[in-house]
């Protein structure tokens, strides 16, 4: 599937799953979600794909750095909490997302960033960043596994095994993407309608 509907559908599995209660909540479903359903396709490399996962990646990242901006200035909670409370287990959990990232950028295209390992290992990485980070996160990255295995391609799920698995219902960028990027997009959008009636 393409970048944009991995990162909604994240946004909405998480909005969902999560089910926030309060600002920094929901503050941290929308990053969490966004940041889990992009971040597998870190390991693109062919130029059309490659650039249109580098459009996504900014989109995930314009959606974290605006809603940080907006959690310091209203004070809600989530960059007190990783910038002073909590700042070197913060660094620690920073280091360790960077590393696999970087790890994950140089491997074969929905190996082992498409991996159950690298959910756990990427998971653990933004949990001890910011603990309320953990579940969102981990429900938009396995949406994206998810939504993969929908596909024609196989992804290697149980890396470092080198089987690969996909169920071959659809392709990416047709007819079930955007239906699917369409449903991600209603499900944000009626998510965070029903978060602030709940205010």
């Amino acid at each position: 599937m393409m970048g944009m509907t991995h990162i909604f559908i994240g946004t909405a599995s998480a909005m969902a799953v999560s089910s926030p209660h309060t600002v920094s909540g929901c503050f941290a479903a929308m990053i969490g979600g966004a940041a889990g359903g992009f971040i597998s396709d870190i390991d693109m490399k062919a130029s059309h794909n490659r650039s249109e996962a580098v459009r996504a990646g900014l989109i995930a990242a314009g959606i974290a750095i605006l809603l940080m901006t907006i959690d310091c200035y209203l004070h809600t909670g989530i960059c007190n909490y990783i910038l002073e409370e909590n700042a070197p287990i913060s660094l620690t959990g920073l280091c360790l997302f960077v590393g696999l990232c970087v790890f994950g950028a140089f491997q074969d295209h929905r190996g082992f960033t498409h991996s159950l390992l690298a959910m756990a290992l990427f998971s653990l990485a933004v949990g001890i960043f910011y603990k309320p980070f953990l579940l969102p996160f981990a429900t938009g990255f396995l949406s994206h596994l998810v939504l993969d295995l929908l596909n024609r391609k196989p992804i290697k799920l149980l890396f470092p095994l080198d089987t690969g698995l996909c169920l071959k219902l659809c392709y990416a960028n047709r007819l079930a993407d955007r239906c699917l990027l369409a449903a991600g997009i209603v499900i944000t959008i009626f998510c965070l309608a029903r978060f602030t009636l709940l205010l």
